[in-house]
């Protein structure tokens, strides 16, 4: 680290006569430019309980109560897949993580859930589940 402080405070003699002031933004760009550097206040983890079981029985009880998916992705953190189901008539919503081998975690559960009116649909590959076979 001293290194880097020490390399940044040599001077060399190809300093210009003269000086470039950059062009004057407007205040919409610097704000923005401000809000996408804000730093969190803090950061928490928390020992949040979740529940897991085989994939399969936690697939079963996702479809009896109609909740189907609609959204899949992989965890930026693990790696591991993670899957939101929803049922559109009640309005239910649940998120899966698979955390290893068959194994399915709820780490969210909610009701009341509502989807943009101009999400897209359709979009990627089909899913198809084991218990579809």
């Amino acid at each position: 680290m001293a290194v880097f402080l020490l390399m940044g405070c040599q001077t060399t003699n190809t300093t210009p006569n003269a000086v470039v002031e950059p062009a004057p933004q407007n205040t919409s760009e610097k704000q923005e430019e401000k809000e996408e550097l804000v730093e969190p206040k803090q950061i928490l983890n928390t020992m949040k309980p979740v529940m897991c079981a085989d994939a399969e029985s936690v697939h079963k009880g996702l479809k009896v109560s109609g909740e189907e998916p609609l959204v899949m992705w992989n965890d930026q953190t693990l790696g591991y897949a993670a899957a939101l189901w929803m049922n559109h008539k009640n309005k239910t919503i649940t998120v899966i993580e698979y955390a290893g081998e068959d194994v399915g975690c709820f780490t969210s559960i909610g009701v009341n859930a509502h989807i943009r009116e101009n999400f897209q649909q359709n979009i990627g590959q089909p899913v198809k589940w084991r218990l579809d076979n």
